[in-house]
């Protein structure tokens, strides 16, 4: 045999060893693995409380109705930066990740027919467990041109997504 192969004869004679032994008691296998699973998720410690929004959770951006400090020249800097690309899909997903925030990008359908498409990042707090986070979705099928027109047509909104994330990375929001 060489390495990471299995001949044929070693895989029927698997499958009919479990089809013989396993196939019988393929309810109460099942029906264990459920139960089994059900207790897990039951004394899981991250699940002992419901996920909810508290009543500070926004109070970073009560206090102030617009960046302050150096917020406005990261602004600055991110809308320079996505309009140097010639694609507003790619320019985003990297300034995102030079921000050190982790971009997921999804094409749908709408059920009229309409194509459409997103960024999404999430900005997790920085006290918190894994469950007090933001997604900042940013909507990028209206400005998926290609080329220059279509990069600085988009950069402000872009940027701003941008940056927001890093704002709600930085701050004690939760």
């Amino acid at each position: 045999w060489r390495s990471g192969t299995v001949p044929l004869e070693a895989m029927a004679l698997a499958a009919s060893f479990l089809a013989k032994r396993v196939g019988p008691h393929i309810r109460l296998l099942t029906s264990a693995a459920y139960v089994a699973a059900f207790i897990c998720i039951c004394i899981f410690p991250s699940f002992d409380r419901r996920t909810e929004v508290e009543e500070h959770g926004l109070i970073a951006g009560y206090a102030a109705s617009a960046f302050t400090g150096d917020w406005p020249s990261r602004l600055r800097q991110v809308v320079r930066q996505i309009e140097t690309g010639t694609e507003v899909v790619p320019a985003l997903q990297k300034a995102l990740t030079d921000s050190g925030l982790v971009a997921h990008h999804m094409n749908f359908t709408t059920p009229g027919g309409l194509r459409s498409s997103l960024t999404y990042t999430v900005a997790s707090s920085r006290r918190g467990d894994s469950r007090e986070a933001v997604v900042v979705v940013v909507a990028t099928g209206w400005a998926d041109r290609k080329g220059k027109k279509g990069t600085s047509r988009a950069s402000v909104a872009l940027g701003l997504g941008v940056v927001l994330a890093q704002y709600f990375k930085t701050v004690s929001w939760l």
